[in-house]
């Protein structure tokens, strides 16, 4: 499976420096993330005491998991699927409410926008 290179690298294909391009997908392949895409160090000067107790009793749990997940992940995908989870993540965010709220009130369903 091929990493997500994002528009910023698409954008430096386009503009043909294809050779940067493919040395970052395979510094994106050879790297493994880990939980957080920070070192230890960055969580541990920038969270709160307890928050970094936390992470630091879950991260072997959440490591443990994450390979059965994956081929859980996996073994489902389908194209349906990954529309139905893409359209739903979106479902959440900001820029849904600020755009579905006002027609909500502005089609006249004011209790519904408000509750």
């Amino acid at each position: 499976m091929e990493p997500n290179i994002g528009a910023e690298a698409k954008l430096e294909v386009r503009a043909g420096d294809e050779q940067d391009t493919t040395a970052a997908i395979e510094t994106a392949k050879a790297t493994k993330l880990d939980a957080g895409l920070r070192s230890l160090d960055h969580y541990k000067n920038k969270l709160p005491l307890w928050r970094y107790a936390a992470r630091q009793k879950l991260i072997p749990l959440v490591r443990w998991e994450t390979q059965y997940v994956a081929k859980l992940q996996a073994a489902l995908r389908s194209p349906v699927l990954d529309s139905y989870f893409s359209i739903t993540a979106n479902l959440g965010t900001h820029t849904f409410f600020m755009i579905f709220l006002p027609i909500l009130f502005w089609c006249g369903y004011t209790n519904l926008g408000r509750g």
